[in-house]
């Protein structure tokens, strides 16, 4: 009988262990969007303004691929320019 309340018990404990740490974590999530929202609202409000890039070459494509320059493309061993094959 002693052991089958020990056991009760420690199931009991487990469940309402169990269930604190999920209400711990819905309380963490809550938190923070709370903290998180304000700054995600304001970089999206001024998200709109124009930005001076760093360089030129940083400035990417739609594609999201770089810009290819001249000085980007293949040369031989005397500093011709080779055509890619593709």
């Amino acid at each position: 009988r002693l052991g089958e309340a020990l056991l009760r018990f420690v199931a009991f404990s487990f469940r309402l262990i169990g269930q604190l740490c999920i209400s711990a974590g819905r309380v963490l999530i809550a938190a923070y969007d709370l903290v998180i929202f304000p700054t995600l609202w304001l970089e999206n409000t001024l998200g709109g303004l124009p930005r001076k890039s760093k360089s030129a070459k940083s400035q990417k494509e739609p594609t999201g691929f770089l810009k290819r320059t001249k000085s980007d493309t293949p040369k031989d061993d005397q500093g011709r320019q080779v055509e890619e094959s593709s």
